[in-house]
């Protein structure tokens, strides 16, 4: 839901308030969520290198 309403442009307050949460906590898990993703492209990325570069088998 946070990731919906963030790509919406809501602002991180308005967002904090829909969820009845701070609007500490939604900073924190957007910058989690960026974390994650950008360590899952990098695994892709490894795991693509170690195939030669081939997509799925």
């Amino acid at each position: 839901m946070t990731g919906y309403l963030r790509s919406r442009g809501y602002p991180l307050a308005e967002i904090a308030r829909t969820l009845h949460v701070s609007d500490v906590s939604i900073r924190r898990w957007i910058k989690q969520a960026a974390e994650r993703a950008e360590r899952l492209a990098e695994e892709q990325a490894a795991r693509a290198a170690k195939r030669g570069g081939r997509g799925k088998p």
